[in-house]
């Protein structure tokens, strides 16, 4: 919940141009340096929603992500940006309770939905822009990867430690 509250707090300061530089670091999401990904620069700008006030990046058939958390992406490994795109596009319910194609892995399981499949050709046609030579099996493998632990995590109790309650 503090990640969430202060990513909005990132959020807010960025569209008030109050962005410190300082305040976008994440334990787990170091923003990339500008010489990581040359093309994703040519890319976002070319890929700009008309709208600058909105600062949203066209990833592809007509999905839309916020400039800032794209940036935030790990564009290091084709594995890495696919997962964290996931995250970007999709809340943690959805990933936690779809899949990715919505067939049956076993007969024994219950039919996940699948995720919207526009959203996610969009993710992978990003990633393959960036990775041009990484098979789309490859990516698609981190992609149920994603969803199957999100879905473990999704599944797991609370234990006392993560219980927070307030005595008044």
């Amino acid at each position: 919940m503090n990640d969430l509250q202060s990513l909005v707090g990132e959020l807010r300061h960025s569209l008030s141009g109050q962005l410190c530089p300082q305040n976008l670091t994440s334990p787990r999401r170091p923003i990339p340096s500008a010489t990581a990904s040359p093309s994703a620069s040519s890319f976002e700008s070319s890929s700009l929603d008309s709208d600058s006030s909105n600062k949203t990046v066209l990833i592809g058939e007509g999905v839309k992500v916020n400039r800032t958390l794209l940036q935030r992406c790990n564009h290091s490994q084709p594995t890495k940006l696919v997962c964290d795109l996931l995250a970007v596009v999709f809340s943690r319910d959805e990933l936690a309770t779809h899949s990715l194609t919505g067939q049956r892995a076993s007969s024994k399981e219950v039919v996940k939905p699948p995720l919207n499949t526009k959203k996610v050709n969009a993710i992978f046609a990003y990633t393959l822009s960036k990775f041009p030579t990484v098979p789309l099996k490859e990516l698609k493998g981190a992609a149920r990867n994603k969803l199957n632990n999100q879905s473990k995590l999704y599944r797991k109790p609370l234990t006392g430690t993560e219980v927070t309650s307030e005595v008044a």
